[in-house]
């Protein structure tokens, strides 16, 4: 249902037309466009050049990412590896998977622990954003995407839903003919408290 729901958006594409291949390992360059497209960030499609020295448009790997990575940066989900270089081609870390996440539905990641990520691995596993199991240091996984990608898109989804209208309950307690066409209606009402779904 994940993987549907995020093909059927467009965030997530399959490695080919009849394989999603669930197990493999996904970019940097991958995970900037995912996080772009399951968060709702605006991605410019003309942005030809990078603020990254290795991420080049001739790049046959990586090139098409350069909107998606300048995107995720503007709006600071995602850093480089260093203030000039991002790594495209790198596997994402859980551990940077989760930080972004986290970024992503508004909390802001706790970097002050040993390693680096371990608060934001933590707090990322409370809120659903990755597995229970997940270790902050290995490589991420499409499956890794899938569930913090989802699980970020229905966070963005609900936060856009209208909020439910207040019920009001109206009684009429009287009403008087005040002439052929006009009858005048004395009425009382009350808000009635909503109860959560």
């Amino acid at each position: 249902m994940k993987i549907d729901a995020l093909l059927a958006e467009g965030v997530m594409e399959g490695v080919s037309a009849d394989t999603f291949g669930i197990q493999q390992n996904m970019t940097r360059a991958q995970f900037a466009k995912v996080l772009d497209l399951s968060s709702g960030v605006r991605v410019d499609m003309n942005v030809t050049a990078s603020s990254f020295t290795d991420v080049k448009a001739d790049d046959p790997a990586n090139g098409w990412s350069i909107p998606y990575v300048e995107a995720a940066k503007k709006v600071g989900l995602i850093d480089g590896m260093t203030d000039t270089t991002f790594a495209p081609g790198d596997n994402v870390t859980v551990g940077q998977l989760a930080t972004a996440l986290l970024k992503s539905v508004g909390k802001k990641p706790d970097l002050s622990g040993s390693p680096w990520y371990a608060k934001a691995v933590q707090d990322a596993k409370q809120l659903g954003l990755i597995a229970a199991d997940a270790d902050g240091a290995a490589a991420a996984t499409r499956a890794d995407l899938v569930v913090g990608g989802y699980a970020v898109y229905k966070t963005k989804l609900d936060q856009s839903a209208p909020a439910p209208t207040q019920a009001v309950q109206v009684s009429v307690v009287g009403a008087k003919a005040t002439d052929a066409q006009t009858v005048q209606v004395r009425s009382t009402s009350r808000s009635i408290p909503q109860k959560p779904l």
